[in-house]
């Protein structure tokens, strides 16, 4: 999805995402946003980054057409076999189309 932004690194990892965010020097998580439901959640897991880590969040909104897509909606029309073009970035489509959900 960012092959053309050699700017942007995605790293896996494992344990609590500030202590990957430490380790990797970085100052700030971004997260994206649907609903007010998502900033609850985030604003409390923003306020424990940073007690925890001193490591700060930005909260970046996604555009209204896109608030209802979530993992749960996607998975469920993997396994029902649904269209997932337009829930997901074209570039990972056919890549999510050959896992198979029970």
């Amino acid at each position: 999805v960012f092959a053309d932004a050699p700017e942007i690194t995605v790293t896996v990892g494992s344990g609590l995402t500030v202590d990957l965010a430490r380790r990797l020097n970085a100052v700030c998580l971004i997260k994206g946003l649907r609903d007010g439901a998502d900033y609850d959640s985030e604003a409390r897991l923003a306020a424990a980054n940073m007690l925890y880590a001193g490591i700060d969040t930005a909260f970046l909104r996604c555009a209204p057409e896109y608030a209802f897509i979530s993992s749960s909606v996607v998975r469920e029309l993997m396994r029902r076999g649904g269209r997932l073009r337009g829930f997901v970035p074209d570039a990972i489509v056919d890549r999510l189309q050959t896992y198979r959900f029970i």
